[in-house]
């Protein structure tokens, strides 16, 4: 529920939102995020019940994974087809590929995956 209001608001704001905006968000603490965190007017409750959303953001922005995931994508997704992420352990090869998410603005799914050469 939080996390679906979060996305709401970078949707209205409009641009191409990268996952270190909706961590903004989060930290912002805007007045619809704070009625799906039902924080009952209490700023203290709404770090409580945020805290855990905070800390996955931040490992998704950090580590391994974080370039993948700090970035926005250059292709487009088509909103009106599903979606389908694929993780297979990485076999050696001749050329390093890196993965590259590709999310639309305002999709709250698995990103579709596809790879390109660094």
């Amino acid at each position: 529920m939080i996390l679906d209001a979060a996305v709401r608001i970078l949707e209205e704001r409009g641009g191409s939102p990268v996952l270190a905006d909706l961590l903004e968000v989060v930290r912002e603490a805007p007045p619809e995020l704070r009625a799906a965190a039902l924080d009952r007017g209490s700023m203290e409750r709404y770090l409580e019940v945020t805290e855990n959303l905070e800390a996955s953001l931040m490992a998704l922005l950090s580590g391994r994974l974080g370039g993948i995931f700090a970035a926005a994508t250059t292709t487009p997704m088509m909103m009106d087809r599903s979606v389908v992420s694929m993780c297979r352990p990485h076999r050696p090869s001749p050329v390093t590929y890196r993965p590259q998410p590709c999310w639309p603005p305002g999709h709250t799914g698995s990103p579709r995956w596809k790879f390109l050469k660094p």
